[in-house]
């Protein structure tokens, strides 16, 4: 009997490359809106004493001259 020829490997077919889908550009997330701190409450700033002014020194009084004494007028 003829040997039976053996059967030739089937080539495999090449897998097609797949087409990449076209990636989407994915939509920002919008940002979130931070809440805003809340302010501290500023220590009120302690009234600084008021310097006291320094009594300015009174001048003296200067002595008034005296006035002359004025001649009694004569009567015509």
């Amino acid at each position: 009997p003829k040997p039976k020829p053996k059967p030739k490997p089937k080539p495999k077919p090449k897998p097609k490359p797949k087409p990449k889908p076209k990636s989407k550009p994915k939509p920002k997330p919008k940002p979130k809106p931070k809440p805003k701190p809340k302010p501290k409450p500023k220590p009120k700033p302690k009234p600084k004493p008021k310097p006291k002014p320094k009594p300015k020194p009174k001048p003296k009084p200067k002595p008034k001259p005296k006035p002359k004494p004025k001649p009694p007028l004569k009567l015509h």
